[in-house]
C-alpha cells in the first residue's frame, strides 16, 4: 500500500523525508484513485474498518476530497463511530454548500446528531435536507418527526403524511413553540417560508408564529421587526391578526422600557378591542378582547407614570375604573385600579384624594375576599 503523507496543495513542497523522492501531482492523483479503489471494496464486502482505514490514507493526501469524506462518513456510520462520521459531514455541508450532493451529506449529519442525541442540531441539518431534497422529502420529514417527537415531551406531535409538506412542518413548528423550543421553532417556521408553492394561509400562520418564538425567547428586535412584517402582509389579507401583533408589540416595548412606541401600539389595541367587542357573539373571543383591552389599558397607565406624565397616567387610570363594571368578576381588578389611582393621586400630591382611592382598595378587597370564603 502506497503512504503519501500531504495534500494537493502541498505538491510543490519537499517530500515527506528529506531522503525520498519528490511526488508528482499526477503521482499523488494515481496514489489517491488506488486508496479510494481499494476503500469501495472494502466497503463493499461490508469491511467498513478496512474502508474508513483506505479512505483516510487517501485523504492524507487529498484532505478535502469530498467524494472520500463522504464515503468515510458512511463508513464510520455504519460503525457507529458518529463522532467521526459528523466531522466529515460538517465539512462536506460547511465548504460544498452548493453542490448537488449537500442535501444528501445534510441527511447524513442530522443522523449522526441524533444519534449522538444533539437534538437541536439534528432539526437544522434534517430541515436543510427537506428543502433541498425532493426525492425523499417524506423519509426526512418522518426522522424530523421522530426526532422533535422525542424532544418534546409535554406534547404529543401526531402529524399527517398524506397531508402537504408545508402542512406537516407546521404541526411540527407548533409543537416545538409550545414545548419551549423557540429557537427550533423559528427554523421550522422559516422553512415553511421558503418552500415553494406554499399555501398562503399557511404563510401568514408560519410568520405570525416565527415572530411569537422571536418573542418567547427574547429576541425583542428580531420579534418586532417580525410582527411588523406580520402587519404588512396581515392587513391586507387577515385582519384578524392585527390585534394579536399590536398587543404582543406593545408588550414588547414595554419589557424593553421602550415606553413611546408601547403607548402607541397599546392604544391601537384598545382602539381595535372596543371596535370588535361588541360585534362578537362568541363568548370565549369577547372575553378574550375583554382581557387584552383591560392589560393595555393597565399598561397605558403604567407607561405615562414611567415617562413621567403622572396627569396623563392618573386620567388613564380613572377612565379605566370607570370602565370596569361592578359586578364579583371585576372587583379584583377594580380593587387593583384603586390601590393604582391612591399611589398616583399621593405622587401627585393629592393626598386626601389618595386617602380616599385607600379606602376604596380595602372596601372593594373585603368583598372580594368575602366573596371567595362565601
Amino acid at each position: 500500500m502506497i503512504q503519501v503523507r500531504h495534500t494537493l496543495s502541498a505538491a510543490s513542497l519537499p517530500s515527506i523525508t528529506e531522503f525520498s523522492e519528490p511526488i508528482s501531482e499526477a503521482d499523488e492523483i494515481e496514489s489517491v484513485l488506488h486508496l479510494q479503489k481499494l476503500g469501495d471494496e472494502a466497503f463493499h464486502r461490508k469491511n467498513f474498518h478496512q474502508a474508513v482505514t483506505f479512505y483516510s490514507d487517501a485523504l492524507e493526501i487529498d484532505e478535502e476530497h469530498a467524494q472520500l469524506l463522504s464515503r468515510r462518513a458512511i463508513a464510520n456510520s455504519h460503525l457507529r463511530n458518529y463522532k467521526q462520521a459528523q466531522r466529515d459531514a460538517e465539512i462536506l455541508v460547511k465548504f460544498n454548500p452548493h453542490v448537488s450532493k449537500v442535501e444528501h451529506w445534510s441527511s447524513i449529519l442530522a443522523m449522526c446528531y441524533e444519534k449522538l442525541d444533539k437534538p437541536k442540531q439534528a432539526i437544522s441539518s434534517y430541515l436543510k435536507a427537506i428543502q433541498l431534497d425532493n426525492k425523499h422529502r417524506d423519509r426526512q420529514t418522518d426522522r424530523l418527526a421522530q426526532v422533535v417527537s422525542r424532544l418534546c415531551k409535554k406534547t404529543n406531535l401526531v402529524i399527517n403524511l398524506d397531508k402537504a409538506l408545508s402542512s406537516q412542518l407546521m404541526v411540527i413548528g407548533e409543537t416545538l413553540a409550545k414545548d419551549g423550543f423557540p429557537r427550533s421553532g423559528v427554523e421550522v417556521f422559516q422553512a415553511v417560508i421558503s418552500l415553494r408553492p406554499v399555501d398562503r394561509g399557511e404563510e401568514l400562520d408560519a410568520h405570525f408564529l416565527m415572530a411569537c418564538c422571536f418573542l418567547d425567547n427574547k429576541e425583542y428586535e428580531k420579534a418586532l421587526d417580525s410582527f411588523r412584517q406580520c402587519l404588512h402582509w396581515h392587513l391586507v389579507t387577515s385582519p384578524g391578526y392585527t390585534v394579536r401583533c399590536y398587543l404582543r408589540m406593545a408588550r414588547i416595548c414595554f419589557t424593553i422600557e421602550e415606553y413611546e412606541d408601547g403607548v402607541v401600539y397599546a392604544r391601537k389595541v384598545i382602539s381595535l378591542c372596543e371596535d370588535d367587542q361588541d360585534q362578537r357573539d362568541d363568548e370565549k373571543k369577547k372575553e378574550k378582547f375583554i382581557n387584552m383591552w383591560q392589560e393595555m389599558k393597565e399598561w397605558l397607565v403604567l407607561a405615562y407614570r414611567a415617562l413621567g406624565d403622572m396627569g396623563t397616567a392618573l386620567e388613564q387610570a380613572e377612565l379605566y375604573l370607570s370602565s370596569i363594571d361592578s359586578n364579583s368578576q371585576d372587583r379584583e381588578i377594580a380593587s387593583k385600579a384603586h390601590l393604582l389611582i391612591g399611589f398616583l393621586r399621593e405622587g401627585n400630591g393629592q393626598y386626601l384624594e389618595a386617602l380616599d382611592s385607600y379606602q376604596e382598595f380595602l372596601e372593594v378587597s373585603k368583598r372580594v375576599k368575602t366573596g371567595q370564603h362565601g
